[in-house]
């Protein structure tokens, strides 16, 4: 009887044990899962501020591509002025001046003086009117 006891004793003690090993696996399985669980949420963390960086770059890549267009239109512009300041002059009809006057006195003919202004033949020039002449 007693061996049997004890046979049950050690078969019941073998089997906490075997228990306690299938808690501790179950354990160890637990803490890796919740480990890839942890190590997955920092991928994606890396991932989506990967993304905001990336963004952040894009973004400021097409502002630094407005700002050059800007820029170049800018000089565009600048030139474009200078271009016509260079073509034209300015020249302010005086008291009793003509347009006959006024052609021969910058060189140009009545007729592209005319022209440059849309005077027709109707249009009478006054003291003090603006009219734009073609540098030669």
């Amino acid at each position: 009887k007693a061996k049997v006891a004890a046979a049950k004793e050690v078969a019941k003690l073998e089997a906490e044990e075997k228990a306690k090993v299938a808690a501790a696996k179950e354990v160890a399985k637990l803490e890796a899962e919740e480990k890839a669980k942890a190590a997955a949420a920092k991928a994606a963390a890396k991932l989506e501020a990967e993304e905001k960086a990336k963004a952040a770059a894009a973004k400021l890549e097409a502002e630094e591509k407005a700002k050059a267009a800007a820029a170049k239109e800018q000089v565009t512009l600048e030139a474009e002025k200078e271009r016509l300041a260079n073509t034209y002059q300015y020249h302010q009809v005086k008291s009793n001046e003509t347009i006959f006057d006024i052609a021969e006195k910058h060189k140009v003919s009545v007729m592209a003086l005319r022209t440059l202004n849309d005077i027709t033949g109707e249009t009478t020039i006054r003291k003090g009117m603006e009219l734009k002449i073609r540098k030669k």
